[in-house]
């Protein structure tokens, strides 16, 4: 009797360990870093348009921008404006609708998707791009479990939009 529960509370402590040995060196709640952030604040209304496949990431990070007061925009443009540069030559290029965009690349791991509706990332890569001035002014990666993720769950897409909000005027009045 002894020797048997002795064997199964080894066993048990045996299979905890490995698990969590296991769960440390292959999971962990994800946390963007942030390579390049805007030197001064960023104007303008909270639009922007985000570029990048249509999938269950770029949907989950669109869905916390909006919670946060920004509109989101389909397409950089909708409309081609020509003008005539000198007299031999027309120049046609897109109106862009938004100051702003966002580019999201983001890969899931295997077997990726939380039961709580978050997501493994392998890798997620975000550039915020000043379209005026055609530069990127922030720069973003993370990988790991994303919130809604128990219980590992991190908080990528919060300290993404974070960011983006911290970097816009405090005045900025949501449109």
């Amino acid at each position: 009797m002894f020797t048997s529960t002795f064997r199964t509370t080894r066993t048990l402590a045996l299979a905890t360990a490995f698990l969590a040995a296991a769960f440390s060196s292959t999971a962990c709640a994800g946390k963007a870093t942030f390579s390049l952030k805007p030197a001064s604040p960023l104007s303008g209304p909270k639009e922007l348009t985000v570029l990048g496949s249509r999938n269950d990431v770029v949907i989950a990070f669109e869905e916390h921008l909006r919670e946060r007061g920004f509109r989101i925009k389909r397409f950089i443009s909708r409309q081609l404006i020509s003008e005539r540069e000198d007299r031999d030559q027309i120049v046609t290029y897109a109106d862009a609708e938004t100051r702003y965009a966002v580019e999201i690349d983001a890969a899931v791991a295997a077997g990726g998707r939380c039961f709580g509706g978050g997501f493994k990332l392998s890798y997620l890569r975000m550039e915020l791009i000043d379209l005026a001035a055609n530069e990127v002014v922030m720069s973003a990666r993370a990988s790991g479990y994303t919130e809604n993720c128990p219980p590992m769950s991190g908080t990528v897409f919060q300290d993404l939009v974070d960011a983006i909000v911290e970097a816009w005027e405090p005045t900025e009045v949501s449109q």
